[in-house]
């Protein structure tokens, strides 16, 4: 999600932006763009932290009708995450739709009790267009001063380096499999696929372990340093990141 579509979410949230204005920008998507903004989407509704009234006015308040599946699904299970991935490509518009009413409910709370902060963008008065690009100026020039600080620098290399390997196994583990003539004497013993399905996982493990840690305690420290929510301080972090690869 680029800060220009977060940007976009959050105006929603604060019911200056129309669903409308909202939704044209996800329709022209392509289905893997759609899915990813939808995953990303979903990250911003657990920041805005819903309560189960929320579910219930989000589903009141959206286009869709109550018997929606998708809305049935919202219902059960807080449409969880990994639904997401099995969503049919004429699904996503509408669960794009509804997760945006979920954190347009949640988000209004948050909003009236900290409306003003002035480091935290997400509850400045977003109604005037122009905005938008104080926002990614004042986010760029944080990204510079994080970067260039001596004090951080360690630990974004590191997260950086971890991150890269990470990547490509996993990239390497999801490729497609070499098909090879085997006899059947050679198959593979159930306990065999056990122990390289444990080694795979270890292994990934190992940087998903470091990553978190590293993520946690760089989340706490430019939170606290800069005043920012959970969601900013993971943009940060990233386009630190990237400058660190």
């Amino acid at each position: 999600m680029t800060l220009e579509e977060e940007i976009a979410i959050v105006r929603f949230g604060q019911g200056v932006l129309s669903h409308d204005e909202l939704l044209a920008h996800f329709s022209q998507l392509e289905e893997p763009k759609k899915k990813k903004l939808l995953f990303k989407l979903s990250s911003l509704v657990d920041f805005a932290d819903p309560v189960d009234s929320d579910i219930e006015q989000a589903i009141a308040d959206c286009p869709l009708k109550a018997t929606d599946p998708l809305c049935v699904a919202l219902i059960i299970d807080r449409f969880r995450v990994n639904r997401i991935g099995m969503l049919k490509e004429e699904d996503l518009d509408r669960a794009y739709t509804l997760q945006a009413y979920l954190f347009k409910t949640a988000f209004q709370r948050s909003y009236e009790a900290k409306k003003g902060s002035p480091t935290q963008w997400w509850y400045w008065d977003l109604s005037a267009s122009e905005i938008g690009s104080t926002i990614q100026t004042a986010h760029q020039k944080v990204v510079d001063e994080v970067y260039d600080d001596p004090g951080f620098r360690g630990e974004f290399m590191c997260l950086a380096k971890l991150w890269k390997d990470h990547d490509a196994m996993m990239q390497a583990q999801f490729q497609e499999p070499v098909l090879v003539n085997v006899s059947p004497s050679h198959f593979l013993s159930y306990d065999a696929i056990i122990s390289e399905w444990a080694k795979q996982n270890q292994e990934v493990g190992k940087f998903s372990h470091g990553i978190a840690a590293l993520r946690n305690s760089l989340d706490r420290a430019l939170s606290a340093k800069y005043g920012l929510n959970p969601a900013q301080a993971w943009r940060l972090i990233k386009d630190v990141m990237k400058r660190h690869s």
